[in-house]
């Protein structure tokens, strides 16, 4: 109950300052206008994810980094946690479901964050979304998205949807992978995504009984968007982002050596 009540306290002090810190754009639903964030208030939210990271006593494993400038960051979907957890590394716009903006408090924070919402049952939203996300991008803004459109259990990476890749072609800007693995005791976890029927309490609630978790964060070498289709871009980052995890969950399945 102590370490539930300060992630209760940091999730209301987060509020606060995005109330008094963040007040770039309208809070009201649909709105087009997003926010610009300086850098200071970059350096605010970042140091807020680590925070909440450390609260729920997960420690990063950094494989790569970031590359600098303009990038479409294509990660796999497995919890709520991926968003903090990236967010604390380096700053950037994200993709989301748009039934997430009319969510209480989780909606009315990410629009305050400046995060791109879609509905990918609509032809239309998304030829304007990836009109938005070039214009960040050629503004020297990362973006990420989430291209399997929803969360796994962490041992696969289903299917990408290859739409919203072409606003990396339009930009003429690069693709940057990134591939998170959630591990306890050296091993993926089952039980730390978040998805299915469970509700995010009862994966909160799940993920704060564990003294240690891993995340992994993979950054994968860039791929080039000049000369290919979207359907090129997004099985190659694919194919990319599948050698890294079945590389990564065939280690974790490996029993340890036994010394002699």
């Amino acid at each position: 109950m102590y370490r539930l009540s300060r992630i209760i306290i940091h999730v209301v002090s987060g509020m606060f300052q995005v109330l008094f810190h963040f007040r770039h754009s309208s809070s009201r639903p649909g709105n087009t206008e997003l926010a610009q964030l300086d850098d200071r208030q970059q350096a605010r939210a970042c140091r807020w994810n680590l925070k909440f990271i450390q609260l729920l006593n997960i420690e990063q494993d950094i494989y790569g980094q970031p590359e600098e400038g303009n990038l479409l960051m294509v990660a796999n979907h497995i919890s709520w946690k991926d968003i903090l957890v990236l967010n604390s590394l380096y700053h950037t716009r994200f993709v989301a479901k748009s039934e997430i903006e009319k969510w209480p408090l989780v909606g009315w924070i990410s629009r305050k964050m400046g995060t791109l919402f879609i509905n990918r049952s609509s032809i239309a939203d998304v030829r304007q979304l990836t009109t938005r996300i070039a214009d960040r991008l050629s503004r020297g803004e990362k973006v990420t998205l989430f291209p399997e459109g929803t969360t796994t259990d962490g041992s696969h990476i289903k299917a990408f949807y290859p739409g919203l890749f072409q606003a990396a072609i339009n930009a003429e800007a690069n693709i940057q992978p990134v591939v998170i693995v959630y591990k306890v005791d050296d091993k993926h976890s089952p039980h730390i995504p978040y998805f299915g029927e469970i509700s995010m309490l009862e994966n909160l609630w799940t993920v704060i009984g564990y003294d240690h978790i891993v995340a992994e964060i993979h950054f994968t070498p860039l791929i080039s968007a000049q000369d290919r289709s979207r359907k090129e871009l997004s099985e190659i980052a694919f194919q990319q982002m599948i050698e890294v995890l079945n590389q990564r969950l065939e280690i974790s399945r490996q029993p340890p050596n036994k010394s002699s």
